[in-house]
């Protein structure tokens, strides 16, 4: 489905065109999907096929509007390295987010948008404060950090109130 942007109105896609398919697949790690059923796969699997399918017409610029929503960690971590491995070959990425932490996973230049208008932009770890995060979300926020084999790896944990 990737390939109609490219086809004529009553065009078929080309061997050349399932080629650079199977080319895609490949290259974001889902190439066994290739004959499977997409309402047959999960969650993780439907999002990497979406990925695939917008990289088959080789976009300049990708809009990804949550892309890690409603799926469990392991199925977040592979859709936000995709993420990243596509911004680091030279795509601009575009994404949504509600989860403050995939900022930190994988954003390079962030824009948190107040619910009064307020844009605040910049790296994520000028952005992504604790100051900022209550004055977006209206609550208490900790932003935690840790590291591992020489990373500096950052967190935002929300502040329950006492019951």
């Amino acid at each position: 489905m990737g390939c109609v942007s490219r086809l004529g109105m009553f065009s078929a896609p080309s061997e050349s065109d399932y080629a650079f398919a199977d080319e895609i697949l490949d290259s974001v790690g889902i190439a066994h999907l290739g004959g499977r059923v997409y309402t047959q796969i999960s969650g993780g699997e439907r999002q990497m096929v979406l990925i695939a399918r917008a990289l088959v017409q080789s976009p300049k610029i990708l809009l990804m509007d949550e892309p890690a929503a409603n799926l469990d960690f392991a199925n977040q971590v592979m859709v936000l390295e995709t993420v990243k491995r596509l911004a680091s070959q030279g795509i601009i990425v575009i994404m949504t987010t509600h989860t403050p932490d995939h900022v930190f996973l994988c954003g390079t230049d962030v824009l948190l948008l107040a619910r009064n208008g307020e844009i605040i932009s910049g790296a994520p770890e000028t952005v992504m404060t604790a100051e900022n995060m209550r004055r977006v979300y209206g609550i208490d926020v900790c932003i935690t950090t840790a590291e591992r084999e020489g990373k500096v790896l950052r967190g935002c944990v929300p502040v329950m109130k006492e019951p």
